[in-house]
């Protein structure tokens, strides 16, 4: 697991007692690199993060902050971590839990060489929705360039707030934690374009072709590129709803500043326009 922090420790501490609580270390072997992104390191949660006894191996890692994925990468190099040694890995945020499941059903879990990438479900209370699938189907290049332009003025970003809260809504009136999968068919391990960017599960097989995370956005977009690089090596993003995470509402990027989170997303859309074909 590579796990992100950026000032947010207390929601760290209950993101490692949850999957320590929830993982059983003669069943599971699990490596979990801590990267520290924050501007302000407290030391004293540091110090209590280092000194938990945990039923895996904590590697506690301070990166400047190069981003979501690029300090993953970084940390990634830096460690010599060879990502195909392992059945799964994971790039999360920390401001989530893990159900009390998640770890026996991952390991039980039966998926072909054909999957890249597993998208679980990531249900946020606050809201009552899950926020997976993300993506059912890849974008179109008018979509794209649609989203670019409503990003790149605060006005449009506004109407683009709106429309989220709008489709946010109607998935909370449909009951899109269990009932939304039933009503549009959304069966165990279907095949979808990407999953949702905060917590990607991605295979043996994704991590042997891929070698490292070649993302080098600062942040957002991470689920198309996991989508398109799928795509390129003939493997399959699947959605996996008996593996369950919770969402603590964004508590990173919920505090970013509106311009900042404009400017974010329009690089991340001008290199998805740039580098990939839709």
């Amino acid at each position: 697991m590579l796990c992100v922090c950026y000032n947010s420790y207390t929601e760290a501490l209950n993101y490692l007692s949850s999957i320590n609580s929830n993982i059983n270390a003669d069943e599971v072997d699990l490596d979990l690199f801590f990267i520290d992104n924050s501007s302000d390191v407290d030391d004293i949660a540091v110090d209590e993060l280092k000194l938990q006894t945990y039923n895996f191996n904590l590697n506690y890692v301070k990166s400047q902050n190069l981003g979501y994925f690029p300090s993953s990468a970084a940390a990634v190099e830096k460690l010599a971590i060879h990502l195909d040694v392992y059945d799964y890995t994971i790039v999360s945020n920390v401001d989530l839990s893990v159900s009390d499941d998640f770890f026996s059903n991952l390991k039980e879990l039966n998926i072909t060489d054909s999957v890249g990438a597993i998208a679980p479900t990531i249900y946020s209370k606050a809201l009552d929705v899950d926020r997976n699938p993300k993506i059912y189907k890849k974008p179109s290049f008018l979509k794209l360039n649609a989203l670019r332009f409503l990003f790149g003025f605060s006005l449009t970003y506004l109407l683009l707030r709106l429309i989220n809260q709008t489709r946010l809504q109607l998935r909370q009136n449909l009951k899109s934690n269990a009932s939304t999968i039933k009503n549009l068919n959304v069966t165990n391990n279907a095949k979808i374009y990407a999953g949702h960017g905060s917590f990607l599960i991605l295979t043996r097989k994704l991590c042997a072709s891929l070698g490292n995370l070649d993302y080098p956005v600062f942040l957002f977009g991470e689920e198309i590129y996991i989508g398109e690089t799928c795509i390129k090596f003939g493997l399959d993003v699947v959605f996996t709803p008996e593996l369950v995470v919770y969402d603590s509402e964004h508590v990173s990027t919920g505090l970013m500043q509106p311009s900042a989170y404009r400017k974010f997303n329009a690089e991340a859309l001008d290199y998805i326009l740039k580098n990939y074909k839709f």
